[in-house]
């Protein structure tokens, strides 16, 4: 999945590039998919359309492995 803001200008050429990066790792032979954009308003109370990263302490990641 790739999310921006649309808040500040969007590099196109970036735009492009992640496109087919995401295209590259996502595209299996022999299947057939679309790409579809969608823009999705959001506010300070509903931010569920925003990815969010995890975090894990090292010292438990460590001991976990």
């Amino acid at each position: 999945m790739l999310a921006y803001s649309l808040s500040e200008n969007i590099n196109g050429e970036k735009l492009l590039k992640d496109i087919q990066s995401l295209v590259q790792k996502t595209v299996v032979p022999n299947k057939r998919y679309v790409l579809t954009i969608k823009i999705n308003e959001i506010d300070y109370e509903n931010d569920s359309l925003i990815p969010k990263l995890t975090s894990q302490d090292l010292d438990h990641a460590q001991s976990s492995s």
